[in-house]
C-alpha cells in the first residue's frame, strides 16, 4: 500500500512551496513583531505565540527575492521541528540499526 502525505501549500511571488502537513502548527494573518537587533538580515522579528517566542523568517529575503509590496500584509506559517538533541538522537538509533520511538 502506498503511504501518503499531505502538505500546507503557498506561494511566494510565483514560485509554489509545500511543507507537509505534520510539521505546520498553524497559519497565522499579519500579527506583530517585535525586531530583533544584530539578527541576520532574513530574521524579521519575534512573535508572541500565546506566551511562546517563535522567531519569524523572512522567506522572501532568504530568498532573496522582491520586497513584499507595503499593501500587502504578511502570513505567517508557523512550523515546528524537533529540537537539534532528538534530531541528532533518531539518525544515531537508524544508524545503529535501533527502534526508533
Amino acid at each position: 500500500m502506498a503511504q501518503t502525505s499531505q502538505y500546507c501549500t503557498f506561494y511566494l511571488d510565483k514560485l509554489l512551496f509545500g511543507i507537509e502537513l505534520r510539521g505546520v502548527q498553524e497559519v497565522l494573518r499579519f500579527v506583530e513583531m517585535t525586531p530583533v537587533p544584530l539578527a541576520a538580515g532574513e530574521v524579521s522579528g519575534l512573535i508572541n505565540l500565546r506566551g511562546q517566542i517563535v522567531t519569524a523568517i523572512d522567506l522572501r529575503r532568504r530568498l532573496e527575492l522582491e520586497e513584499r509590496p507595503k499593501e500587502m500584509l504578511p502570513e505567517n506559517v508557523v512550523v515546528r521541528r524537533r529540537p537539534l538533541w532528538m534530531r541528532a538522537r533518531r539518525h544515531w538509533e537508524k544508524s545503529q540499526n535501533r527502534s526508533i520511538r
